[in-house]
Order: structure tokens, then sequence, then C-alpha cells
């Protein structure tokens, strides 16, 4: 008795899934195609947009950060043929110093 409850159950599953198989098949909005770009639109769209988003953010930032270094360089730079130029200074004055002391 309970082998023929399983093999009612599994001929009720069976035969459920075939009709609601043709059904979806026979009451779908759009071709398998159609579906396809439907469903890879709404699953690709979303994260290409959010590439794209972080791509531009990145290249921002890239360009302060580039401009900061810029920045930072140009102003060593500056201090540094400033304190040349002071070394400079008194590395003429320390010799002429020496030269008056020996003469």
């Amino acid at each position: 008795m309970e082998e023929n409850n399983r093999l009612g159950l599994l001929l009720g599953l069976g035969l459920g899934i075939l009709v609601g198989a043709g059904t979806a098949i026979l009451l779908a909005p759009a071709t398998g195609k159609e579906t396809r770009e439907f469903l890879s639109k709404k699953t690709f769209d979303p994260i290409r947009s959010k590439l794209t988003g972080l791509r531009e953010e990145l290249r921002v930032n890239i360009a302060d950060f580039v401009d900061d270094v810029k920045t930072k360089g140009a102003e060593v730079g500056q201090d540094a043929q400033q304190k040349g130029s002071e070394l400079w200074q008194k590395g003429k004055v320390l010799a002429k110093q020496t030269l008056n002391e020996t003469n």
C-alpha cells in the first residue's frame, strides 16, 4: 500500500512538472533569446555600471595623487635650491675667512 502511495506521488510530481513546463513555454511573454538578453541586462548592466563608476573614481583619485606628488616635488625642489644657495653663500664666506686668516 505504501508503495502505491509513493508511485502515485512520483507520477503526480512528474505530471505536474511536465504540465508546468508546458504551460510556461506556451505562456512565456518572450522568446528564449529575448529572455536571455533580459536576464543578461538585468544581471550585467548593474555590474557594468558599478565598475564604470569605480573606474572613474579611481581615475580621479590617481589624477589627484599625481597633482599632489608634482606639488610636493616642486616644493622640495625649491627648498633644496634655497638651502643649496644658502650653503653656497656660507661656503664663500668661510672660504674668504680662511683666506684672510692664512694671509
